[in-house]
């Protein structure tokens, strides 16, 4: 397949809220010896018309970003609108500026561009579903593939200056999974790494550090992740390494992923369980799989879905949310480990909301996370806190 990135005109899209790091707050209920500071609104509303969920963060060069959608409710279609704005923050966190909205669906965010962002998603080009990317207010790249289907794309950074983009592309009567890597200025486009024919089961996770991508996928009943060398400018060649299998069994579903130095954390949905795996020498092979929701043991009809993950040294974080139980709320919760996966605990207790919570980590071990409310009939609130150093 060829891809045609082309310039594109932005429209309305998915909120991003951007803050400096260091100063401010994403949340969950703190357990007895976490100290965290203040809940942080970052969007609101009490009109039923208006609607706020989070979808991903990110810590990195000084900064935290949080990428929020942002639906109306469109009396037509009878059905909530999405779109995306960049919303700024000084390093205290106590004022915000908006850029102009996005036209995105299902946002990913980074904090590696030029200014601190980068956002990708999918928009609708002349009937077909295609991933986007934007840099902090730079015209948008397409990735076109006319009568092909994007997934929700997965953002990470390569080092500094460059980005990988994973997603599955449908058409045809065929899905397979594509991977982008291009320079955070929109140039120097690495041509697709198509990754071979796939399913449409769960959309694929993507991390990476200076020297190496990493991209997860479930294909049947099968979760793989492989890996990629980067090579030096001005070519950035990737070179593929070989495919290793992560987990075998029904209902595998949305990997996560995060990577740091030698280290590589994924997690995952299996049956009605949330489990993670971690790597120490760059996903050549991996620790023993670890639960992290037991389904089981919780009340009947509770699935445990991964929401985000990330790493910094030693400490690792993986956030997840049961949907189902007894009180008819998704609950969210932060687990954290410090011995490369060996064990993990729950950091935060369960976070007393009906949406979705989603974990970085920053300098200093400092465990970032943001959180909504989603369909509370008296308001609609993301919000966010970090653990205080």
């Amino acid at each position: 397949m060829s891809f045609q990135p082309r310039v594109g005109v932005r429209h309305r899209a998915t909120l991003v809220a951007f803050l400096a790091a260091g100063a401010l707050a994403v949340s969950a209920v703190p357990a007895a010896a976490e100290d965290w500071t203040t809940a942080q609104v970052l969007a609101s509303s009490a009109n039923p018309d208006l609607h706020y969920s989070v979808d991903d963060i990110d810590v990195r060069n000084g900064f935290v970003v949080v990428a929020i959608t942002e639906g109306i409710f469109d009396e037509g279609t009878q059905t909530y609108l999405p779109s995306t704005r960049v919303s700024i923050s000084s390093t205290d966190g106590s004022t915000f500026s908006l850029t102009p909205a996005h036209d995105l669906r299902q946002p990913a965010v980074s904090g590696c561009g030029p200014g601190g962002v980068m956002l990708t998603g999918t928009r609708v080009i002349a009937g077909d579903r295609a991933p986007v990317l934007l840099t902090d207010g730079a015209p948008s790249i397409y990735f076109e593939n006319p009568g092909f289907q994007a997934s929700r794309p997965d953002l990470a950074c390569v080092g500094t200056g460059r980005v990988a983009v994973a997603y599955l592309l449908s058409g045809g009567g065929t899905t397979t999974l594509e991977l982008q890597s291009i320079g955070t200025d929109l140039r120097n486009l690495n041509v697709a790494f198509p990754l071979g024919k796939t399913d449409k089961g769960s959309d694929p996770a993507v991390a990476a550090t200076g020297d190496r991508i990493y991209v997860a996928w479930v294909t049947g009943t099968t979760l793989k992740l492989k890996r990629f060398t980067v090579g030096g400018a001005p070519g950035y060649q990737l070179t593929a390494q070989r495919t290793i299998t992560l987990d075998q069994g029904s209902g595998l579903r949305s990997p996560v992923l995060a990577a740091d130095g030698k280290r590589v954390v994924v997690a995952w949905q299996r049956g009605q369980d949330l489990v993670a795996r971690v790597s120490t020498n760059k996903a050549v092979s991996f620790g023993a799989r670890k639960v992290l929701i037991d389904g089981v043991k919780t009340p009947i009809g509770v699935r445990g879905t991964a929401t985000g993950a990330g790493i910094k040294g030693r400490t690792i974080v993986v956030s997840g949310s049961t949907f189902g139980d007894d009180s008819g709320l998704i609950r969210s919760a932060v687990y954290r480990s410090t011995n490369n996966g060996g064990s993990w605990s729950r950091m935060a207790g369960s976070v007393k909301t009906d949406g979705e919570v989603v974990a970085a980590v920053g300098g200093g071990s400092t465990v970032h996370i943001a959180f909504d409310r989603s369909w509370t009939p008296d308001s609609d609130t993301v919000s966010y806190q970090q653990t205080v150093p």
